[in-house]
């Protein structure tokens, strides 16, 4: 039987990076839709969108036992942290529009959360927010499974869930690394690195204003991946102390990491394997959604808002519940993490670089043959 693999990292793992083999399906901070229950939890978040924007659905073993499952903790944290501030940017908007400011948002927040409206929970919203308070790194995985326990869709109805890829927490984080604290490091802040350097921070803000719910252009993506291997190159060549080329590759690494994360991951395949499941635990949808960095689309069908509505709500509101019971309305937390570990390991090609590399060529060689063929193979528009 085919086997792939993945890496596992939890809370309650050790530091070191472990390995296990998964079923046909699963993929890289995925476990399959046949796992009982899953022990990556929030430390799954973006794994699977990350492997497949570098080019591969399934990262092999090697390269997975190279990661630390603690940077890819401080990595999940930081990501949940950007999450948070973009849905706070979000909520101060809708804010903004009733007039009423922080009273306004905290009142959209706690209505959405425990007592949605029927159009709250048809677009989505109201279930996002729970499944933004279910990612909190401050809750431990067991607890997570234990609130959701007895609780399942069957799988012909999972892969019906109109989702939505969400790349807010990825372009946010982009964001912070370069404004946060000192920003860039200091010896990407020499003039000879201005021009590419404030080049890559206008591709980065033209896709922080990517709305929700909306693709990030893979022209952008490439354009953010030529621009960091231009300051990549230029710092492998320059003549700088050691320490200091260390520091701006890993920065650069770190960029190039969260770019691969923006590049929407095709899941209909494992969709498709969720159809043939007679039944699915919540926990596993929900680290399935965490691996892709999916959320919940809006309901458009009858049958999707009936599914919404009667279903999916109902039983998210359920875990929310016995979690906020046994954490006495202390949810969720502030927290921190840091993007720029979780990277280190992988070589600078593997980053996402071979996939442009390869895409850039299948187009040249498109074009090629386009332009070999002769007039009679050409069609007009």
């Amino acid at each position: 039987m085919l086997v792939c693999f993945v890496l596992v990292c939890g809370p309650t793992l050790d530091a070191a990076a472990q390995v296990v083999s998964v079923p046909p399906g699963g993929a890289y901070g995925f476990g399959g839709w046949n796992s009982a229950a899953t022990p990556l939890g929030r430390a799954a978040l973006g794994m699977g969108a990350f492997a497949r924007g570098i080019g591969a659905a399934d990262l092999m073993t090697s390269e997975a036992a190279a990661i630390r499952a603690e940077t890819w903790m401080e990595l999940n944290e930081y990501l949940y942290r950007s999450r948070m501030l973009s849905r706070q940017h979000a909520l101060a908007q809708a804010a903004r529009v009733e007039s009423r400011a922080d009273e306004a948002r905290q009142q959209l927040r706690g209505r959405t959360l425990s007592d949605p409206t029927p159009q709250e929970i048809e677009s989505g919203d109201a279930l996002n927010a729970i499944l933004f308070l279910l990612d909190d790194p401050a809750i431990p995985d067991s607890v997570v499974r234990d609130a959701a326990q007895g609780l399942a869709l069957p799988g012909s109805l999972v892969k019906t869930i109109p989702f939505m890829f969400s790349h807010k927490g990825a372009s946010v984080s982009i964001d912070r690394m370069l404004h946060e604290g000192e920003g860039w490091p200091s010896a990407l802040r020499a003039e000879a690195f201005t021009e590419p350097r404030e080049r890559y921070e206008e591709i980065a803000r033209q896709i922080l204003e990517i709305p929700e719910g909306q693709p990030v252009p893979r022209e952008l993506i490439d354009q953010a991946r030529s621009t960091l291997n231009e300051l990549y190159q230029a710092v492998r060549q320059a003549d700088l102390p050691g320490p200091a080329t260390a520091e701006a590759i890993r920065h650069l690494k770190a960029q190039a990491g969260m770019v691969a994360m923006l590049v929407e991951p095709e899941v209909k395949d494992v969709l498709d394997q969720a159809g043939e499941v007679e039944r699915i635990e919540l926990p596993v949808l929900l680290n399935f959604m965490r691996s892709y960095n999916l959320q919940f689309g809006l309901a458009e069908s009858p049958e999707e808002r009936s599914l919404y509505t009667e279903r999916l709500y109902p039983m998210l509101a359920q875990v929310r519940q016995r979690l906020t019971d046994q954490f006495s309305d202390a949810l969720p937390s502030e927290v921190a993490g840091s993007p720029f570990s979780a990277f280190d390991s992988f070589d600078w090609d593997r980053l996402g670089f071979q996939t442009q590399k390869n895409r850039s060529t299948d187009d040249s060689s498109s074009g090629e043959s386009a332009s070999e063929s002769s007039p009679d193979d050409q069609v007009n528009p």
